[in-house]
């Protein structure tokens, strides 16, 4: 134990400098000592004095570069070590220190070019191809900035809308100029529940990727439940059954939304397909009928309103002996097992088995 002790602890005693600020101090004090022997005309004898103007802006160049990288890493490790004692955060200290360290470098090149170039004339050809590459490098950042642009003058979404991009469900509860953060649900969480993530989607997604938005007009969406009965169910029954349960669950809020639903349609045809209460559908499964109850309801509790009429249409179900749920068992007929769709009720299943 005492071996693992002290190895943790040399782990965590991190020499101030390391091999690689080593070699940069070396480079720099050799560069230096080039820059002294030119000047004082000890080598380099036959270079013109164009040449050696040259060697020297380079030499130049390369100590104060080095030596602002050498600065930055030493100040650094100074400064995340005194942060952290403050804001109690590491992340939040090397973040500051990121920021700082850039403006620092800007800084620093631009006084190197103002120093080295003094003809206009190469200015604007170094402003030239600086723009151009800042245009290759930056194209990202600058797509994402279009596509918040657009995100913002066509209102694609709001913060508070429900969406989907990218295959991330979830809340949008920010929108910056280069990303757009999701309050996340789904994933490997059944329904709609939250996973406790943030997403962060580069807005330049929207040119690349389809946006679902549940919530731009209304924060209404349709929602679905399939039910499979067995053929010999009474399937009036059972419609009027299911039709109930719906309407106990969302019949008053369908009624109340149908007029303001229907005039956001934008095509005068789409507003005859629009029903006022729950419809149910139906289709023939190999076992059965598998019917459909389509609904209304609230974005924000889908889940729940398809748990709650799920739950009545189960307990009327049980309750009439003319409407029998299909479910996969196993029957044995003479010796000879079998699978096939149940054809007795949950309910007097459930009971002969107890018996």
């Amino acid at each position: 134990m005492e071996y693992i002790y002290h190895l943790s602890e040399e782990k965590i005693q991190k020499p101030l400098v390391s091999r690689m600020e080593v070699l940069i101090l070396t480079a720099i004090g050799a560069m230096i000592l080039l820059l002294i022997l030119i000047n004082a005309g000890i080598i380099l004898k036959s270079v013109s004095e164009n040449g050696k103007g040259f060697i020297n802006l380079g030499l130049i160049a390369g100590i104060v570069i080095s030596m602002t990288w050498f600065f930055l890493q030493i100040v650094g490790k100074v400064f995340v070590r005194y942060m952290v004692t403050s804001v109690r955060s590491e992340a939040e200290a090397r973040s500051t220190w990121k920021i700082i360290s850039y403006i620092i470098w800007a800084i620093v090149i631009i006084g190197l070019l103002f120093g080295v170039i003094s003809d206009p004339n190469s200015w604007a050809i170094i402003l030239g191809l600086f723009a151009a590459a800042m245009a290759f490098v930056l194209q990202q950042p600058l797509l994402n900035i279009v596509g918040w642009l657009f995100i913002s003058t066509r209102s694609i979404y709001r913060i508070g809308d429900r969406v989907s991009i990218a295959g991330v469900n979830g809340y949008v509860i920010d929108i910056s100029t280069i990303q757009t953060d999701i309050r996340e649900f789904g994933d490997w969480m059944a329904g709609d529940t939250f996973t406790g993530r943030i997403v962060s989607i580069p807005n330049g997604f929207m040119f690349s990727h389809p946006i679902y938005n549940y919530t731009r007009d209304l924060p209404l969406i349709w929602d679905e439940i399939s039910i499979l009965v067995t053929y010999e169910s009474d399937t009036d029954a059972a419609i009027k059954l299911i039709t109930e349960a719906a309407n106990e669950v969302v019949g008053d809020l369908m009624i109340r939304k149908y007029d303001e639903y229907k005039d956001r349609m934008e095509l005068s045809d789409l507003r005859t397909e629009i029903p006022r209460q729950p419809q149910v559908r139906m289709k023939f499964a190999d076992s059965g009928v598998n019917m459909y109850v389509i609904y209304l309801c609230q974005a924000s509790s889908r889940r729940r309103v398809h748990s709650e009429i799920t739950k009545r249409i189960w307990t009327k179900f049980n309750q009439d002996e003319r409407v029998e749920i299909a479910y996969p068992h196993t029957q044995i007929l003479g010796g000879i097992s079998t699978n096939e769709r149940s054809r007795t009720p949950i309910s007097e299943e459930i009971k002969k088995r107890g018996d």
